[in-house]
């Protein structure tokens, strides 16, 4: 319904305990300014602790954010900054308590998609590594401001990084450049100090 009233201030988590049976519709982060989350990801931290993290479209200061939940998801603290000014995150997890969070970047420093390193607690995000993996020609088609109002005029983005059973990184994301268009990886190695 296009008449409906749709609230953006806040996540809504859906939780099944009956093995995706039934769904109860929960609240999290709700913010007391107009705002809106976009592409929210949860994973579970090696040692049981789930992390969120979103990216939030009105907030320029702190666009990135999670929230942690030590009791299986039931209640969440944050949101807190992620640290970097970025669009369209999503969350990997990796060993240790880190996380992987790949996103994109059209608007501060190198155009491109970025990969960052996290070790996420209610004191921090404590970000280890954060590195351009995949720098792009042009940030937007039409060379728009790359806002999420013109969202349509995206050259890249939706990165994602999966964990491969060797420990390497793959980072897929779509893209739109003068030199083609398609799907791109990047597989990457890391490397512990």
């Amino acid at each position: 319904d296009p008449n409906q009233e749709v609230v953006t201030n806040q996540i809504v988590l859906l939780r099944s305990t009956d093995r995706g049976e039934t769904f109860q519709a929960e609240y999290v982060g709700k913010v007391d300014y107009p705002a809106t989350y976009a592409e929210t990801w949860i994973c579970e931290l090696t040692d049981g602790r789930l992390v969120m993290g979103s990216w939030m479209v009105e907030n320029k200061e702190h666009p990135d954010l999670y929230f942690l939940s030590k009791d299986g998801g039931k209640t969440f603290s944050g949101p807190l900054p992620m640290g970097f000014q970025g669009q369209s995150t999503s969350i990997t997890a990796y060993t240790g308590n880190r996380i992987w969070v790949p996103y994109n970047q059209r608007q501060h420093g190198q155009v491109g998609v970025w990969l960052a390193l996290a070790k996420p607690d209610d004191d921090g995000f404590h970000l280890m590594e954060n590195q351009i993996v995949w720098e792009a020609q042009i940030s937007t088609r039409s060379d728009t401001t790359g806002d999420f109002s013109q969202w349509t005029d995206y050259s890249f983005g939706e990165p994602h990084c999966t964990v491969l059973p060797d420990g390497t990184l793959l980072v897929v994301l779509w893209y739109e450049q003068p030199n083609g268009k398609g799907i791109r990886y990047v597989h990457l190695a890391y490397e512990e100090d």
